[in-house]
């Protein structure tokens, strides 16, 4: 283990120690974007357009996370980077996230070489 870099931390802040808002401000966007942006990921893995473990990453970090500040009041980080704090649910979301980009430019190469 190595010494300040695996500390266990309560984060009330939000998006990975980013930014700061108020607790129901939190859960209420936290969930919306759950619903709104983990739906539409749902329906593109459907379609064929992004493969099923980019939502099946966002939807269970973004969830745990959520339940995490809806349990108590704050995400638990265990990982210290330099500037901000993280955990297993936040990688998972930012695994997700850098798979969503990397469907989009490579389903982008595809249509231009088809066209």
């Amino acid at each position: 283990m190595l010494p300040g870099l695996i500390v266990p931390t309560h984060n009330p802040e939000f998006s990975m120690g980013v930014a700061a808002t108020s607790l129901p401000v939190m859960v209420l966007l936290s969930a919306g974007l759950l619903i709104g942006f983990g739906g539409w990921c749902v329906q593109l893995a459907r379609r064929r357009r992004l493969p099923a473990w980019v939502p099946g990453l966002l939807i269970g970090g973004a969830a745990a996370n959520l339940l995490d500040r809806i349990a108590f009041g704050a995400v638990h980080d265990w990982l210290r980077v330099p500037h901000f704090d993280l955990n297993l649910a936040d990688l998972f979301v930012l695994a997700g996230l850098v798979g969503f980009g990397l469907a989009l430019v490579a389903q982008r190469d595809f249509l231009e070489l088809k066209g």
